[in-house]
């Protein structure tokens, strides 16, 4: 439904006012505008202060023709903060003009630099994330023309509050994140997911990981949202310097040819402390980490 109302003489659309209060802070759809049926309503963390970011404050939109339908590459990236904006020392900007992001918020899609759009954002850890870094890799590499990527990463989340039957759940913005990905002709190729220090922290059991996995991955493949791309499931548990064996359990575990859940990049292998992968805290990224991760990534799902 096209959604338009008055503002002075003009005629402004909803995603017109999404880019108008994303870009002056202001809540522009605090007017009951959405239809019980809308596709792209979603909910919030509310355990986290740090929502999904939306500020296109100094961020460009390209132009909706791709380079190369053929070759263009969508990878749909959630999890918790290691996939989000909370790493990292400096801001990063893509090499390739063909290396974007594409905002759930709005549908919009944008050059490729930090904070990215959609995930959480945390400046006090850190100022970047691995998803520009990803498809730069994915270009470079040739693995694809175009990359795009729709970062949908919430900070501090366990795999639980993803899962359809949550309460509060965030499934919508995995749901969202297809259908937008649909909306300008495009269909998710894969989805990097990174998840499990939360798990680790809170002391959640390997077969209740497993389960939620596999809950999430049913979800994107019933009907309606029916999407077949596969969920890579990354080895992410280190908090403070060390591994948890249970969560990785549960990670490996929940690997299901029928779901096409797919295990995913080791995280707590290749990216260790001693290698300098890590932040101060020892559970973030640093700048070599993201790139060295990004790399793993492409790798592994586009051998």
């Amino acid at each position: 439904m096209r959604f338009t109302t008055k503002l002075g003489s003009s005629m402004i659309t909803r995603r017109s006012l999404l880019k108008i209060g994303a870009l002056t802070g202001l809540d522009m759809l605090t007017v009951s505008i959405a239809s019980a049926t809308d596709p792209f309503i979603f909910n919030e963390y509310a355990a986290f202060p740090d929502k999904g970011w939306n500020n296109l404050r100094g961020k460009t939109e390209t132009s909706s023709v791709f380079a190369s339908p053929s070759t263009t590459k969508t990878i749909i990236i959630g999890g918790q903060s290691l996939m989000a904006t909370a790493n990292g020392t400096s801001t990063y900007t893509t090499v390739s003009s063909l290396a974007n992001q594409l905002n759930i918020y709005d549908g919009g899609i944008y050059l490729g630099s930090d904070p990215v759009l959609g995930c959480s954002y945390t400046p006090s850890v850190g100022v970047s994330s691995i998803g520009m870094r990803t498809a730069d890799s994915m270009i470079s590499r040739g693995k694809a023309t175009q990359c795009i990527v729709v970062p949908i990463a919430i900070a501090d989340t366990p795999y639980a509050v993803w899962t359809p039957s949550a309460t509060g759940t965030l499934f919508g913005r995995i749901t969202t994140a297809i259908l937008r990905c649909r909306a300008r002709g495009l269909e998710p190729d894969a989805f990097m997911w990174g998840e499990g220090e939360k798990d680790s922290s809170i002391g959640t059991s390997a077969a209740s990981i497993t389960a939620s996995i596999q809950e999430i991955a049913a979800g994107i493949r019933a009907a309606p949202i029916s999407c077949t791309a596969p969920f890579y499931v990354g080895l992410y548990s280190m908090t403070n310097g060390s591994t948890n064996a249970t969560v990785r359990t549960g990670i490996s575990n929940s690997v299901s040819a029928p779901l096409n859940i797919v295990l995913g990049y080791d995280a707590d292998t290749n990216l260790t402390v001693a290698g300098g992968f890590r932040l101060g805290d020892n559970t973030h990224l640093s700048n070599t980490g993201l790139a060295t991760g990004a790399t793993g990534w492409t790798t592994l799902m586009f051998p």
